[in-house]
């Protein structure tokens, strides 16, 4: 539900999503012949190859949408970030737009794909992140912040930063 609710802001991007999402009919086919970038999150090989791929993106001026936390709560909670989305914007030099996505927990909860319901989806642009100059772990707390800023404090997880993708 995160992804077609980002469409809305009609912009060009590719997303990463695990393997699994890529061997859905149509949908995946899809992501697959539009260039989204697949992720095998427990091969270390494929991780590194995402990475790769996404600085060979963003070096091309695509934009590339990461979701730090790496998967949907099933309690709606927000979780650590981890880093590596922010180790490539660092190495390509290029800037952070963080995202909150309000209520699309609501819409599609997590373990419950095939369930959907009614309910309002609130989407949040914050301000550019510059990363010249910064590591990745201290762009990683300032997005972490702000998408955070965003969200009802009962949603807001523990702050924590987790070195893989």
């Amino acid at each position: 539900m995160d992804i077609y609710s980002l469409f809305h802001l009609q912009r060009p991007f590719k997303f990463i999503s695990k393997t699994s999402n890529f061997l859905i009919p149509i949908v995946g086919w899809s992501m697959f012949l539009t260039g989204h970038i697949m992720l095998n999150r427990v091969d270390r090989r494929s991780q590194l190859k995402c990475l790769q791929t996404c600085i060979e993106m963003l070096s091309k001026g695509c934009s590339c949408l990461f979701f730090p936390e790496g998967t949907r709560s099933p309690d709606k909670i927000m979780g650590g970030f981890k880093k590596g989305a922010f180790s490539v914007a660092v190495k390509a030099g290029v800037p952070i737009v963080p995202v909150t996505l309000v209520g699309t927990g609501d819409v599609m909860p997590a373990g419950r794909e095939s369930q959907m319901y009614a309910a309002p989806v609130k989407i949040v642009v914050h301000p550019l992140i510059h990363t010249k100059g910064k590591d990745a772990d201290k762009v990683c707390e300032e997005a972490r912040k702000a998408v955070a800023s965003a969200l009802p404090p009962e949603l807001v997880g523990l702050d924590s930063v987790a070195d893989s993708i």
